[in-house]
């Protein structure tokens, strides 16, 4: 079965960033995304556990795209997370679909 490479880009964000990613992303060219909301989890920082749930909870946001768009992504991510709370992870993935990513 033949598949296609592409980049799967992971970003953990606090809830408030969540539109202006969204915007960002839509405006590179990607054409979708996925949002998982209300993470849970233990870093660098400790515990984000249940009581940071709804307006202050984190959030996933993961999309599967070209290099060229996720490199946008990536450039757009600097510009609004800064040295602020974020976490971006780039993987090589491969799909089925090329057409849809």
């Amino acid at each position: 079965m033949q598949t296609f490479p592409r980049k799967k880009i992971e970003l953990i964000v606090e809830s408030a960033y969540l539109s202006p990613m969204l915007a960002m992303i839509d405006a590179t060219g990607a054409t979708g995304y996925t949002v998982i909301r209300d993470l849970i989890g233990r870093g660098r920082h400790g515990e984000r556990g249940r009581e940071a749930l709804g307006e202050n909870s984190n959030v996933l946001i993961i999309v599967i795209c070209t290099p060229v768009i996720a490199d946008r992504i990536l450039e757009g991510s600097q510009r609004i997370l800064g040295d602020g709370f974020g976490i971006v992870t780039v993987s090589d993935v491969q799909v089925l679909r090329a057409e849809h990513f």
